[in-house]
């Protein structure tokens, strides 16, 4: 060690002191700064600000993103119908040796209640298809999958080798499918190659029902499937799409390309009667530049054809046999008690989704009493209703409809956000933006509801036809700053 003069211990002592003081300056810089940002969360929390600057922002951010909201009901639809917050049924499992049910025991989670009367086809969230017994929830990469009961009227569509091909081969060594078995191939030996039929149904249809096919396919040489809607022999009208769902040929009717993955997208063609018909089938081709002569040669793969009659849209896959075979209803629901606040005080409802646009009523959810007496007036519901628009319905206590609404919304998934005051507001927001409001409610009151239906209205109609996910319940009324710092589904 080197012995130090008394300037030089001096001299190292004030460098010392000066550090200390550069630090201690930093240190109270530093937590005037956190107590600032506390503050302008804390503000940003509890009343609606203007907000300014990118710490204000990220401060309102991270108080109001889904997770640091104190939610009441909190059902993610993730994995499962699982109430990470909020009241329900609990959970049971069978411990008896014969496993009898003679020994049940309650579990400490709770589920949404949940029922089908049948077995279902699921397309999940890896893209491949799960059949599902009685009463077990289909889980998609949109969250619930939620329908109404559907019939598919094409036979054996799970077997191409009882299908009506004509000049058409039919192969089943095409690549992996959405069941993990091989797609079918088809390949054109002449015109008009029929693929398959829906024809033999008698379900008499009038003007203006809807008839829509689907079918999964991945491109082989042509990417194009042709779709005839016919009365028996009398073609009523026909469309040739390709997999991304645009008409190369024929009457332009509402398509949807759905991508399924590994290049396997569902073709969805709804058509709506301008005749009342007696014997409605659909007929489907494959096609290539927007014909179906000529083309000998050309190859798609397909999967499942599907024809539903009186209905438009998507719909679940549905395997039939020698017969038609229908899925029934999805029933999902949550008691009201414990997950609503009392009456007449603010709340706010959250939910991810997509609402078809099929010229009926698509219901989100719906506040509803327990026996589905169709006599009701309905308390409360978010839905797309006939003309398009989005609409938060909340009664009043004279059973004068007082709503918000919104028109031109998509049917993009959106994050969907419906509020009360608990006084006389309600407003609507959609991906974080105030869409409508109204400020001329009265007294509300559900005192003699008991469930909220989700995908549905409340005696069994207006289903959403679709899937939901983070459906979410809070006791007040969120700012509009707070909504807006939510923003749209991930």
């Amino acid at each position: 060690m080197t012995d130090k003069t008394y300037d030089e211990l001096l001299d190292e002592l004030d460098s010392y002191n000066q550090r200390t003081s550069t630090a201690t300056d930093q240190y109270e810089s530093n937590l005037t700064t956190i107590q600032e940002a506390v503050t302008r969360c804390e503000t940003a929390r509890d009343e609606t600000v203007e907000i300014s600057g990118s710490d204000n922002v990220e401060a309102v951010l991270a108080i109001s993103s889904p997770g640091n909201i104190s939610w009441d009901v909190d059902i993610p639809f993730n994995d499962g119908i699982k109430i990470d917050r909020g009241y329900g049924t609990f959970d049971t499992i069978d411990v008896s040796d014969a496993q009898d049910e003679s020994v049940v025991i309650d579990l400490p989670t709770k589920s949404v209640d949940f029922s089908r009367a049948s077995t279902a086809e699921n397309v999940n969230k890896s893209g491949k298809s799960e059949s599902l017994a009685i009463d077990a929830p289909a889980i998609t990469k949109n969250g619930l999958s939620i329908y109404e009961s559907l019939t598919n009227y094409i036979l054996n569509n799970g077997d191409s080798s009882l299908w009506n091909e004509y000049n058409c081969t039919l192969s089943d060594t095409g690549d992996t499918g959405i069941d993990n078995t091989a797609m079918t191939i088809a390949t054109v030996t002449g015109d008009n190659p029929l693929i398959h039929s829906s024809s033999g149904s008698t379900t008499a249809l009038s003007e203006g029902d809807v008839i829509s096919a689907s079918i999964y396919a991945k491109a082989g040489t042509t990417d194009e499937i042709k779709f005839r809607f016919r009365d028996g022999s009398f073609l009523l009208s026909g469309t040739t799409v390709n997999l991304e769902g645009v008409v190369t040929v024929g009457d332009a009717l509402d398509v949807i390309s759905e991508y399924i993955g590994d290049g396997i997208y569902k073709l969805t063609v709804s058509y709506t009667l301008t005749m009342d018909v007696t014997d409605p089938y659909v007929t489907f081709y494959v096609a290539s530049g927007g014909s179906v002569t000529d083309i000998t040669g050309e190859t798609i793969q397909v999967q499942y054809p599907q024809v539903i009659l009186g209905y438009k849209g998507t719909s679940p896959t549905i395997i039939t046999g020698a017969t038609a075979v229908t899925r029934a209803a999805d029933v999902a629901s949550i008691p009201l008690e414990n997950n609503m606040p009392v009456a007449d005080q603010p709340f706010t409802i959250f939910v991810d989704c997509a609402i078809p646009d099929n010229g009926t009523t698509n219901s989100v959810f719906g506040i509803s009493p327990s026996t589905g007496d169709a006599t009701v007036t309905v308390a409360m519901m978010l839905r797309r209703i006939d003309n398009g628009d989005i609409q938060f319905y909340f009664d009043d206590a004279d059973n004068t409809d007082k709503n918000v609404r919104a028109a031109g919304i998509d049917t993009d998934k959106h994050r969907y956000v419906c509020t009360y005051d608990g006084n006389t507001t309600t407003k609507l927001y959609i991906d974080g933006t105030l869409i409508d409001t109204n400020d001329t409610h009265g007294s509300k009151s559900y005192d003699d509801f008991t469930t909220i239906f989700l995908g549905r209205w409340y005696y069994s109609s207006s289903y959403i036809n679709s899937e939901i996910e983070n459906f979410r319940i809070y006791h007040g009324a969120l700012t509009d700053n707070q909504i807006k710092s939510l923003g749209g589904p991930q």
